[in-house]
This record gives structure tokens, sequence and C-alpha cells, in this order.
């Protein structure tokens, strides 16, 4: 948890890289946090970069389905997967 921190800190103090790196590690240690993958998606969605937001949005609600009503909530309903299918390369 601490890297995420540090991670959505660096986002909001304009240190990108820092932020990528903090996230990366977050998941590095806990590969099921999905809350790790949601922020590393809200920090590609930040530079623009949808592909990789898709992929660590599709990731973090295969862990935990209750981020689809979180994410349609936010208003990030065009990030979510559209079949409900696990990301490019993850097993069902």
């Amino acid at each position: 948890m601490p890297y995420i921190v540090h991670g959505r800190l660096h986002s909001k103090m304009g240190t990108g890289w820092r932020a990528l790196s903090d996230f990366d590690k977050a998941i590095e240690i806990d590969p099921m946090s999905a809350l790790a993958y949601y922020q590393r998606a809200l920090h590609y969605m930040g530079g623009k970069n949808d592909d990789l937001a898709r992929r660590d949005i599709a990731k973090a609600v295969a862990i935990d389905p209750k981020y689809v009503v979180f994410l349609k909530n936010e208003g990030f309903e065009d990030y979510l997967p559209k079949d409900n299918s696990p990301p490019a390369g993850e097993a069902k």
C-alpha cells in the first residue's frame, strides 16, 4: 500500500515517471491488488495512454469485479472490458 500512496503523491506533484515506478512496484509486491492496477490505469489515462489504461482496468475488474460498479459511477465506463473477458494473455 505505501507504493500506491507514493504513486498518487507523485502523480499530483507532476513526477509521472516516479508515479509509474511506484505503481509498478506495488503490483510486483502484490499482483492481486486491484487498487494498484486501478491507480496505474488512472496514471495512464492522464498520459492519454488509453490502451494501457484499458489493460489495467480489465485486470482490476478481473481481480475484483466490484470495480465495475465503481468505474461506471466514476464515468469510466468506456474503459471497461466490453465482454467481461480477462485481459489479453490472462487465463479465465
